[in-house]
């Protein structure tokens, strides 16, 4: 059985990282899409490392997304599906232009 005691501080810290990417996304004009994606790469990465901790797996000190997919792969294979998806946090934060012009038309 996980004790819970080690999961729960990774998925609220990824919870707080959550809610600072929606309020800067809602109030700060013009919008500064290079924190918005901070907070939300950063919110992801806790969140894998959550679920490596509840599968009494030691986190790596990593930042690196496709590889906490990749470990998180060992104990559910549906994880893979992300891939695509971090590719795209890594381009936001290579050509944060994108994610204004996504906010702007309601794209995402």
């Amino acid at each position: 059985m996980v004790d819970m005691a080690y999961v729960l501080p990774w998925i609220e810290k990824a919870d707080g990282d959550l809610l600072v990417a929606h309020h800067i996304s809602e109030t700060m004009r013009p919008v500064s899409t290079e924190i918005v994606c901070f907070h939300c790469q950063q919110a992801v990465e806790k969140y894998l490392k959550a679920f490596l901790v509840y599968n009494d797996q030691e986190p790596p000190k990593t930042h690196e997304l496709t590889e906490l997919i990749r470990q998180c792969c060992m104990f559910d294979a549906d994880f893979i599906n992300m891939n695509q998806k971090c590719k795209f946090f890594k381009l936001l934060q290579l050509e944060p232009d994108i994610l204004e012009v996504l906010i702007l038309k309601r794209m995402i």
